[in-house]
């Protein structure tokens, strides 16, 4: 009958707003962290969260849209300060080829060259990630600023990468960096932006 497929589409419809409206109420709350697709979500509470990274390091997050895993950073002592979000990878590097956290350096690494050859070359990253190359006359990591801009840079990415030397400063200066600000009540929002970008 017609007018029992109506009552069950309506009771569907109902039952669907009021789950949808349960969601919003718990995620207003704090209770609930929703994703649902959208570039911005919640991190937790900065004062928590700036506790964990000071006992632990930073903190990674999967990109709930693609494979742009992100860290989140945080440097300094002010739980409403200092905040950073960054990709996990340079750009143009492989997949494989995801930094993490070395905290005897504190310096973020790529992986060893022996484990992944096709990560040979990239740089480590500080810990608000900008690079750290190794220029061919110093014995310690210098920042890339700092380096040679030719080809004498023995740190630089390798051609397999498909990045010239030229093109090292410009390429590797900066992790790729996205927003994060401290909503009032203390919790930490990110923004993950469409396009990556260095600023």
């Amino acid at each position: 009958m017609p007018w029992r497929a109506l009552g069950f589409a309506v009771i569907a419809v109902a039952v669907g707003l009021g789950a949808g409206f349960l969601m919003l109420r718990l995620a207003d709350s704090g209770g609930v962290d929703v994703r649902l697709g959208d570039a911005e979500f919640r991190a937790g509470s900065a004062e928590s969260r700036s506790g964990d990274i000071a006992k632990g390091g930073p903190l990674l997050f999967p990109d709930p849209n693609s494979d742009r895993d992100i860290f989140v950073q945080h440097l300094g002592e002010d739980p409403n300060r200092g905040w950073l979000v960054f990709e996990t990878r340079w750009p143009g590097s492989p997949s494989s080829c995801s930094l993490t956290w070395e905290a005897a350096s504190r310096q973020f690494v790529p992986p060893p060259p022996d484990d992944k050859p096709e990560c040979r070359g990239l740089p480590r990253a500080e810990e608000d990630g900008t690079a750290v190359i190794a220029a061919a006359d110093a014995s310690e990591p210098v920042a890339v600023d700092d380096a040679p801009q030719s080809g004498d840079n023995a740190g630089g990415p390798d051609s397999s990468l498909g990045i010239s030397d030229s093109e090292t400063s410009a390429a590797f200066t900066r992790l790729p960096q996205h927003r994060i600000a401290v909503r009032p009540g203390g919790q930490l929002i990110v923004t993950l932006l469409a396009d990556r970008t260095d600023e």
